[in-house]
């Protein structure tokens, strides 16, 4: 599992102390965090972090790297048997278990290209583009179409003529996001390995949904185990909307003590992978690790 964060050291401590509580078989994973500390006080906040997770694995990117190559270097030699991509703001909200019968399906069917944890039949809005959605048929063991697939476009594009919207648009469109999907790792290794040079992070997700892997399943749970939580952007090669709340006023609070509380997101059953909603706060020793 690789972990991309800029400078929100006050993010990323909440997703990981999420995952410390959610992530069932914790000690299956090799959890890497690939970060940028644009200056001295970014760089202080992930100290704290890394102290406190002494399971996680920290890597500051490298200036003489692409993030395709070091992105390459993590995951060449690692022999777990799933690999995913999160980004800092995101958090695991429930249980999550390698032995669910979601990731049984998963093993048994090699037709599914991976297994999605940010989506759920629940689904309907894509806060990004700021549009409504439809999910896919989704059957009982949570096998659904890809709406990318040469086959569903086509599905997709009759309905819009049908004046069926929302149908193969937005979150159910894209097979390969970047965050909140399982891939089998040799696998992906091979996949990535092939993919065009990916020179910065915002190339990731375009590179990987340009050159899909070729398959027409996914598969998702009832109830989605993440949400992403845009507080704030990072990113100067992408607009998309968020609360605009400063990260340096974000870092300037996790230094004096504050820590971002999850708990009352634990129980929601959102209508979008992305959920905008004001933080609530705690004192550090009341952060569970």
């Amino acid at each position: 599992m690789v972990i991309f964060s800029k400078n929100r050291a006050c993010q990323l401590d909440q997703l990981l102390r999420s995952l410390s509580e959610h992530l069932e078989e914790r000690h299956l994973f090799a959890i890497t965090v690939l970060y940028v500390a644009d200056d001295a006080e970014f760089s202080d906040a992930y100290k704290i972090v890394e102290h406190q997770f002494k399971f996680v694995a920290f890597i500051e990117q490298r200036t003489d790297q692409t993030i395709g190559q070091q992105i390459h270097n993590i995951i060449v030699d690692s022999r777990k048997e799933f690999f995913c991509m999160l980004v800092d703001d995101d958090i695991l909200i429930r249980k999550l278990s390698l032995h669910s019968p979601q990731f049984d399906t998963f093993r048994q069917n090699v037709g599914i290209s991976s297994l999605s944890i940010r989506l759920s039949p629940s689904i309907t809005y894509c806060q990004p583009l700021l549009i409504a959605e439809r999910p896919p048929r989704i059957n009982s063991d949570g096998v659904f179409h890809w709406y990318a697939t040469p086959f569903w476009r086509l599905v997709r594009d009759v309905s819009v003529l049908l004046g069926q919207t929302g149908l193969g648009v937005g979150d159910w469109a894209v097979s390969m996001s970047m965050d909140g999907n399982f891939f089998r790792l040799a696998e992906f290794r091979e996949y990535f390995r092939r993919l065009p040079e990916i020179r910065d992070f915002g190339d990731i997700e375009g590179a990987m949904v340009h050159v899909p892997i070729p398959k027409e399943y996914g598969i998702c749970f009832a109830e989605a185990k993440l949400i992403n939580v845009p507080l704030n952007s990072v990113r100067t090669d992408y607009s998309y909307p968020n609360m605009a709340i400063d990260a340096t006023y974000l870092n300037s609070l996790f230094m004096s003590g504050a820590r971002l509380d999850y708990r009352h997101l634990c129980s929601i059953n959102s209508f979008s992978c992305h959920v905008e909603v004001a933080p609530r706060w705690i004192e550090s020793h009341e952060a569970n690790c």
